[in-house]
């Protein structure tokens, strides 16, 4: 990339018509070489990347999966939101963010309990809580609902592949629920 960078700026200088098309072809070869270089490279790239994505499959490292897959589709995360403190200036350092965080819980979390009984609302009214066994349609809402790309519980099954078959889930699932 250096040699086409020093030949592109004798291009730029050249003075006659015969040195121009001269550097001119040997800047459009090194040009060639390097993007054959940078195909390769990011060949070899992603080679690595898959690799580590199969390892990590193997091994039932699902967050290192999807980073990898993330990674490999090309879609970006997006960027942290910044911390800002009271006055609502932004906090650049590390310290200062977790500063600003420990505050934030303190408030949250110490506050007084109330003083007794009379000073915890009522509630409005009683909630009815169906005791019916689920019906199918309330097991797939439930099976749709879960987030993908988290790991799977003790069963090890990842949300991805309750989603993807979903009416034989639900089967599955249903008279197992009946039961429960």
């Amino acid at each position: 990339m250096d040699e086409r960078k020093i030949l592109k700026e004798k291009l730029l200088n050249a003075r006659t018509r015969s040195e121009t098309y001269r550097i001119g072809y040997e800047y459009k070869e090194k040009h060639k070489e390097v993007r054959q270089r940078v195909k390769e490279d990011k060949k070899q790239y992603i080679e690595e990347l898959t690799k580590e994505a199969e390892i990590a499959a193997e091994q039932r490292n699902m967050k290192e999966l999807y980073k990898i897959t993330r990674e490999l589709s090309g879609k970006k995360t997006a960027p942290e939101k910044p911390v800002r403190d009271k006055n609502a200036n932004i906090q650049t350092t590390a310290d200062e963010q977790k500063q600003r965080w420990k505050e934030h819980f303190e408030e949250l979390l110490n506050r007084p309990s109330p003083e007794s009984e009379a000073d915890i609302p009522p509630a409005d009214e009683d909630l009815y809580i169906s005791l019916d066994p689920p019906t199918k349609e309330e097991v797939k809402r439930a099976i749709k609902m879960l987030n993908n790309g988290k790991s799977g519980g003790p069963d090890s099954i990842p949300a991805e592949a309750m989603t993807s078959a979903l009416d034989t889930s639900v089967n599955m699932l249903h008279p197992l629920l009946k039961q429960i």
